[in-house]
Protein backbone atom coordinates (compact mmCIF):
# COMPACT_ATOMS: atom_id res chain seq x y z
CA UNK A 1 0.00 0.00 0.00
CA UNK A 2 1.18 3.96 -1.19
CA UNK A 3 0.14 7.14 -0.07
CA UNK A 4 0.78 10.33 -2.15
CA UNK A 5 1.93 13.44 -0.84
CA UNK A 6 -1.72 15.06 -1.34
CA UNK A 7 -3.54 12.32 0.55
CA UNK A 8 -1.07 12.71 3.32
CA UNK A 9 -1.25 16.37 3.73
CA UNK A 10 -5.31 15.69 3.33
CA UNK A 11 -4.83 13.35 6.61
CA UNK A 12 -3.06 16.38 8.30
CA UNK A 13 -5.36 18.83 7.48
CA UNK A 14 -8.26 16.87 8.71
CA UNK A 15 -6.23 15.56 11.97
CA UNK A 16 -6.78 11.86 11.09
CA UNK A 17 -4.98 9.97 13.26
CA UNK A 18 -2.10 7.73 12.57
CA UNK A 19 1.25 7.22 13.12
CA UNK A 20 4.25 9.09 10.68
CA UNK A 21 7.33 7.29 11.06
CA UNK A 22 10.44 8.31 9.25
CA UNK A 23 12.95 5.54 8.50
CA UNK A 24 15.94 7.41 7.28
CA UNK A 25 19.14 7.43 9.84
CA UNK A 26 19.21 9.68 12.79
CA UNK A 27 21.01 12.63 11.16
CA UNK A 28 18.92 12.89 7.87
CA UNK A 29 16.29 13.33 10.60
CA UNK A 30 18.18 15.76 12.49
CA UNK A 31 18.86 18.10 9.21
CA UNK A 32 15.04 17.98 8.26
CA UNK A 33 11.75 16.50 9.53
CA UNK A 34 8.21 16.96 9.20
CA UNK A 35 6.40 17.85 12.37
CA UNK A 36 5.15 15.09 14.49
CA UNK A 37 6.89 12.26 13.01
CA UNK A 38 8.77 9.55 15.03
CA UNK A 39 11.99 9.00 13.50
CA UNK A 40 12.68 4.95 13.74
CA UNK A 41 15.75 4.26 11.44
CA UNK A 42 14.90 1.28 9.08
CA UNK A 43 17.90 -1.14 10.92
CA UNK A 44 16.18 -0.79 13.78
CA UNK A 45 12.79 -1.41 13.39
CA UNK A 46 12.93 -5.37 13.61
CA UNK A 47 14.43 -4.66 17.21
CA UNK A 48 11.79 -1.89 17.81
CA UNK A 49 8.51 -3.94 17.13
CA UNK A 50 6.93 -3.27 20.09
CA UNK A 51 7.30 0.70 19.63
CA UNK A 52 4.58 0.75 16.71
CA UNK A 53 1.21 0.40 18.98
CA UNK A 54 -1.64 -1.58 18.25
CA UNK A 55 -1.23 -3.59 14.46
CA UNK A 56 -4.57 -2.37 13.10
CA UNK A 57 -3.80 1.50 13.94
CA UNK A 58 -2.41 2.93 10.55
CA UNK A 59 1.29 3.59 9.92
CA UNK A 60 2.63 5.56 7.43
CA UNK A 61 6.58 5.07 6.56
CA UNK A 62 8.64 7.50 4.47
CA UNK A 63 12.15 7.70 4.07
CA UNK A 64 14.19 10.14 1.43
CA UNK A 65 13.05 8.61 -1.98
CA UNK A 66 10.60 5.84 -1.05
CA UNK A 67 12.94 2.57 -0.86
CA UNK A 68 13.91 2.12 2.53
CA UNK A 69 10.04 3.18 3.47
CA UNK A 70 8.87 0.29 0.80
CA UNK A 71 11.43 -1.97 3.17
CA UNK A 72 9.75 -0.83 6.27
CA UNK A 73 6.67 -1.00 5.25
CA UNK A 74 6.93 -4.97 4.13
CA UNK A 75 8.75 -5.74 7.71
CA UNK A 76 5.73 -3.76 9.70
CA UNK A 77 3.05 -5.84 7.17
CA UNK A 78 5.14 -9.10 7.58
CA UNK A 79 4.93 -8.47 11.15
CA UNK A 80 1.00 -8.44 11.49
CA UNK A 81 0.38 -4.95 10.83
CA UNK A 82 -2.66 -4.60 8.15
CA UNK A 83 -2.52 -0.80 7.83
CA UNK A 84 0.83 0.45 6.73
CA UNK A 85 1.65 2.70 4.12
CA UNK A 86 4.65 3.94 2.06
CA UNK A 87 4.75 7.95 0.96
CA UNK A 88 5.00 7.77 -2.56
CA UNK A 89 8.70 9.68 -3.41
CA UNK A 90 9.55 9.92 0.04
CA UNK A 91 10.98 13.25 1.77
CA UNK A 92 11.68 14.27 -1.76
CA UNK A 93 8.27 14.46 -2.96
CA UNK A 94 7.69 16.70 0.07
CA UNK A 95 10.16 19.30 -0.50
Amino acid sequence: MEITVENLYEKIKNNELFMLIDVREDWEFEESNILNAINIPLYSIPNRMNDFGDKSQEIIVFCKSGMRGNIAKNLLLDAGYANVKNLIGGKIALD
